[in-house]
């Protein structure tokens, strides 16, 4: 199959955004990550491990 591994890599996102988006709760963070994709086209999430920003960034791409 050609570029097998965009389409293997697309599965198991939309897969792990399905999981994701049935937990998520928004908060102020994420909204103003939100505002600041729409204003400035760039966001960068910061914190400790396991604070959730994969999460958040996966939100944001959803």
């Amino acid at each position: 199959m050609l570029h097998q591994d965009h389409y293997l890599r697309s599965s198991w996102l939309q897969k792990r955004l399905r999981r994701v988006t049935s937990t998520f709760v928004p908060h102020e963070g994420f909204e103003r990550a939100g505002q600041l994709l729409d204003s400035q086209r760039v966001c960068v999430i910061a914190g400790i491990p396991g604070i959730g920003k994969s999460t958040v960034a996966l939100m944001l791409a959803a």
